[in-house]
C-alpha cells in the first residue's frame, strides 16, 4: 500500500520523508516498532532510493539507527542542503566528518548533542571542533551544541559565506578566534546558555544584525562588546538585579533597534535609558518591576514594548507618553489598574497603536473592569477573531483608533465580551 506523502513526482523522496518522520519519536532508543538494523547500515539503501533529489534531511533523537556508521552513507546525498542532527548521544569522532566534505551543496548544518544526557552523564556529542566542516564553503548556517566542544579554530574564517554561528550550550567555549569577526557575511551569532565560559568576553569588533547572549553570564563577566555594531541583542534571562546601572555604559555605543531584558530581575531601569535613542523594540517582561524612568519617555522611535508579568500599580507614566508605540504587551501585570471608564479616552494615548495585550494569568479576575466600561468596550469594538480561547477584537470609532486589536484572554463569565 502506498504512502499517504507518495506522489507521481517525486515517489522516493515522500518515502523518505514518510519513514523519517515514522522515526522521530520522543524515545527512538526503545522503539521497536521498526525494522531498520541498529547499526544505521539499513539507512543507506534508503539514503540510495531518494540521493538525486534529496535537500533536506533532520534527525531527531534517532540515536539506534542513526549512528556514527550512518555517516558514511551521507556522500551519496549529493543535492542535499540542510542537515540537522539533534538530540545526539552518540560520542561523534572529528573524523566522523571527513565524508561530509563531498557534500558541496550544503547550507545548513545542525550537530546538537542531548544536552540533558551530557550535563548528567557527561558523555558529550563532540569532543573537538570538526575541522573537516571548512570544506564545506557553501555553509550559511552553522550550528554546533555539546559541552564537549572547546575551541573554535581560527580556519573558521574560511567559511566566507557563514551568515549564522550557533553555538548554544557550549559551556566549555574557549574565547573566540580574532578572524572570526572578519567573516563579512555573518549576521548572526547565538551563544545561549553558556554561562561560566569566556566566550563572551571576546565579542570584539563585530558588525552583526543579531546576537544573543541569553542566559549566558554576561551580568558577571561584565562583557563590553568592545568596537561592535549590533541591531538586536538578546541578554535575557541574565540576573543584572544591582548591576543595572552598567547596562547603560556596556551597550549604548552598539546602535541597538532591539534589546530584550527579559527575566534580568531588573527592578526598574536605569535612568540613562533614553541613550538608547534608534530603540524600536523593548522586552522588559518578567522582572517585578513596580515603575519605569521618566527618561524612557525619550525612546520617541520606541514601536513594540513587551511589560508582562511585571508589578506596576498603575501604567507609568513613561509608557503613556510613547507616541510612536504599535503593539504593547500587558499580558500577566495581575496588579495593574486600568481606567477603563472611558476606554477609548485611555487608548488614544497612543495614536499609532494597533495591537494591545492584555490579559491576566489563569485564576485572576479582571476588577478593575467596571460594567460600564465592558459596554462601552462592547459597543467599541467588534469580534475579529477568535483562535485558542484568545479574543481578538477590532476598534471602531474614531478614525485613529479603527484598527487597534484589543486581546484578551481568560476573562470570567462575567466579563465575558461578546458581539
Amino acid at each position: 500500500m502506498a504512502s499517504p506523502l507518495m506522489s507521481s513526482k517525486e515517489p522516493a523522496l515522500c518515502f523518505l520523508l514518510d519513514i523519517i518522520s515514522w522515526l522521530k519519536c520522543r524515545n527512538s532508543s526503545a522503539d521497536t516498532t521498526h525494522s531498520f538494523a541498529h547499526n544505521g547500515r539499513s539507512l543507506g539503501d534508503m539514503f540510495k532510493a531518494v540521493a538525486g533529489g534529496l535537500q533536506s534531511l533532520e534527525v531527531d533523537n534517532c540515536n539506534d539507527i542513526f549512528t556514527q556508521s550512518t555517516f558514511e552513507d551521507l556522500p551519496m546525498l549529493t543535492q542535499l542542503k540542510k542537515l540537522h542532527i539533534s538530540n545526539c548521544r552518540k560520542g561523534l569522532l572529528s573524523s566522523s566528518f571527513d565524508c561530509l566534505r563531498s557534500l558541496s551543496n550544503l547550507q545548513d548544518l545542525k550537530i546538537a548533542g542531548d544536552t540533558d544526557y551530557e550535563n548528567v552523564l557527561t558523555l558529550n556529542c563532540l569532543s573537538s571542533f570538526p575541522t573537516a566542516l571548512f570544506r564545506l564553503t557553501n555553509l550559511t548556517s552553522l550550528s554546533l551544541s555539546s559541552r564537549g566542544l572547546t575551541d573554535i579554530p581560527s580556519g573558521i574564517s574560511t567559511l566566507t559565506q557563514l551568515q549564522k554561528l550557533t553555538l548554544d550550550g557550549c559551556n566549555n567555549l574557549k574565547p573566540l578566534p580574532a578572524l572570526l569577526c572578519s567573516i563579512k557575511s555573518l549576521q548572526e551569532l547565538s551563544l545561549t546558555d553558556i554561562a561560566g565560559s569566556l566566550v563572551v568576553d571576546s565579542i570584539r569588533n563585530f558588525t552583526l544584525e543579531k546576537l544573543s547572549l541569553r542566559k549566558s553570564g554576561v551580568h558577571v563577566l561584565g562583557v563590553g562588546l568592545t568596537n561592535c555594531t549590533i541591531k538586536q541583542l538578546d541578554v535575557s534571562h541574565n540576573a543584572f538585579a544591582g548591576n543595572a546601572p552598567g547596562l547603560i555604559d556596556k551597550y549604548q555605543h552598539l546602535g541597538l533597534e532591539v534589546l530584550n531584558l527579559n527575566s534580568c530581575a531588573l527592578d526598574t531601569l536605569p535612568a540613562g535609558i533614553n541613550a538608547f535613542t534608534a530603540l524600536k523594540v523593548l522586552d522588559l517582561g518578567y522582572n517585578g518591576m513596580v515603575d519605569l524612568p521618566d527618561s524612557m519617555s525619550s525612546l520617541t522611535h520606541l514601536e513594540c514594548l513587551n511589560l508582562q508579568g511585571n508589578c506596576f500599580p498603575i501604567l507609568p507614566q513613561a509608557v503613556q507618553k510613547l507616541k510612536s508605540l504599535c503593539c504593547l504587551s500587558l499580558v500577566a501585570c495581575n496588579y495593574l489598574e486600568i481606567p477603563c471608564w472611558d476606554a477609548v479616552a485611555f487608548f488614544a494615548k497612543w495614536p499609532r497603536l494597533r495591537t494591545i495585550w492584555m490579559w491576566k494569568t489563569d485564576g485572576v479576575e479582571y476588577q478593575n473592569y467596571s460594567k460600564a466600561a465592558l459596554q462601552q468596550l462592547k459597543t467599541k469594538l467588534k469580534r475579529k477573531r477568535t483562535r485558542d480561547s484568545t479574543l481578538c477584537y477590532e476598534m471602531q470609532g474614531a478614525p485613529d483608533m479603527r484598527n487597534i486589536e484589543l486581546i484578551m484572554h481568560g476573562l470570567t463569565s462575567s466579563l465575558t465580551l461578546s458581539t
